[in-house]
């Protein structure tokens, strides 16, 4: 063939016996080549790996599980990572660095705490170790042992499943205290849901009887305002009546001293 197509989101590296005759990886697209020339793909876009794993916990349960890692090989790295890691570098620096560090991390877990406790954290454990990995490597004295990979972990792609126990009923252990402490939970709440009702009648009684008691107060108070009107309507009619006995005794005593008048002149007048 004197040509080779590079497909999309793919890099390729022109080799001629087993050299590589280029300082760029060729892009998608057309590309002219020599009938001896082989021609490697690399893939450069997202890549989801699942990696398949076995470890052992220190209290000495072995768990059998899988892992998610999204990663990418940029373009600008494609040259260096095939010189130093071949055709496949996921291999090395994805499955199994990802298989070596779960083990890692199982080994310094009890199986309740990698099964359960610390369970939710193990995406980000993983991830932060993958991360570390694609760095270079340096020795002691500060020599390069070995320079980054290239390989991009796409935060927040790391995904770790549910483990499955290989040598132990840890899982039905595990289902029964949740089945018991969800029975706990259950109880508790219904005492809480009992403890909420009783309080609510005893609010709604209070609530009651101060209803009760405004009322009472509100009847107590008309009838002493009612009592109150009645005593002043009685000492007003107490008072108009005193006032009638005096104007009427005022006027009798007027009348009586006219009458006096009356006679003392006619007595004058008979004396002259």
């Amino acid at each position: 063939m004197f040509y080779h197509v590079t497909p999309h989101q793919t890099a390729t590296i022109p080799l001629q016996f087993g050299r590589i005759i280029t300082d760029q990886p060729w892009l998608p697209g057309f590309h002219w080549k020599k009938p001896w020339t082989k021609c490697v793909d690399i893939f450069t876009g997202f890549d989801k790996d699942e990696i398949d794993y076995t470890c052992g916990t220190n209290d000495g349960v072995r768990f059998q599980g899988k892992v998610q890692v999204t990663n990418r090989l940029p373009v600008d790295h494609v040259l260096s990572a095939y010189q130093q890691f071949g055709e496949n570098p996921d291999r090395q620096n994805v499955y199994d660095m990802g298989e070596y560090f779960m083990q890692s991390i199982c080994a310094n877990m009890t199986a309740r705490e990698f099964y359960v406790d610390k369970f939710d954290i193990l995406d980000d454990l993983l991830e932060e170790r993958l991360v570390e990995g694609q760095n270079a490597i340096h020795a002691a004295d500060g020599t390069l042992v070995r320079p980054a990979t290239g390989i991009q972990i796409i935060e927040g792609k790391v995904k770790v499943f549910k483990p499955k126990p290989v040598n132990s009923d840890i899982d039905e252990l595990i289902k029964k205290e949740a089945e018991y402490r969800q029975a706990v939970r259950t109880a508790v709440e219904e005492r809480k849901v009992d403890q909420a009702v009783n309080d609510n009648m005893a609010a709604r009684q209070k609530a009651e009887l101060e209803r009760e008691r405004f009322r009472n107060q509100e009847a107590e108070q008309r009838r002493s305002d009612t009592q109150q009107a009645e005593l002043e309507r009685a000492q007003a009619k107490l008072n108009a009546e005193h006032k009638r006995l005096e104007t009427q005794l005022l006027m009798e005593v007027t009348r009586a001293e006219g009458q006096a008048n009356v006679i003392l002149v006619q007595a004058q007048a008979n004396a002259e």
